[in-house]
């Protein structure tokens, strides 16, 4: 693998930086390569160290940026930094990553681009207060979103059922919880006496 990482051809190189089986030193020594292929193939790599992703992400390149959002051995710290990249998509990425803590969902359901905040109101890790703000939305796919977060409430579904948009309406009666509270309801109301 030495010698092939030192290979003239980039497409070797290339190779290289995707093969999971690279030790993490060479995948070091590639993510210092000019080829921004090689760099992606780095970035990507299920045995890339955090420390490497660290050092990949003051990278402008989107691609890149990509990559290391979706790496298995991403940081909290690499997440929080990529929240604020200046491509949308890339912040999208953060908000549907499964480690991306509450408080950088909380501030991406903020974002300026509807669908960094629509993929802030489907991750099922977002918290309970920032669905609820999500609800005041003006984009109606942000709202319908969360209508099919398996983790909306009863309390946002009811809030999201009287929203003017009848798509919205609609989709928040039919979310599961609505009909799991709605079914546990009429249990309750319909049990026989003894």
């Amino acid at each position: 693998m030495i010698k092939l990482s030192n290979d003239d051809s980039s497409y070797v190189r290339e190779r290289v930086a995707c093969n999971p089986n690279t030790p993490p030193k060479i995948l070091e020594k590639l993510a210092n390569d000019e080829n921004e292929w090689i760099k992606m193939g780095v970035a990507q790599n299920p045995k890339t160290p955090a420390e490497v992703l660290e050092k990949l992400s003051d990278d402008e390149n989107k691609s890149i940026a990509a990559r290391i959002v979706t790496n298995p051995n991403v940081t909290l710290n690499i997440l929080d930094k990529l929240s604020n990249h200046k491509e949308a998509y890339i912040r999208m990425l953060v908000a549907e990553n499964p480690k991306t803590t509450n408080n950088i969902l909380d501030k991406l359901a903020d974002d300026k681009d509807w669908m960094v905040r629509e993929a802030v109101a489907d991750n099922p890790n977002t918290p309970l207060y920032t669905l609820d703000k999500l609800t005041n939305d003006e984009n109606k796919k942000v709202k319908i979103a969360i209508t099919k977060n398996s983790n909306t409430n009863i309390h946002i579904l009811e809030k999201l059922a009287k929203d003017e948009d009848l798509e919205v309406k609609i989709n928040a009666i039919i979310n599961t919880n609505a009909l799991t509270f709605l079914y546990q309801s009429d249990k309750m109301i319909r049990k026989p006496s003894i």
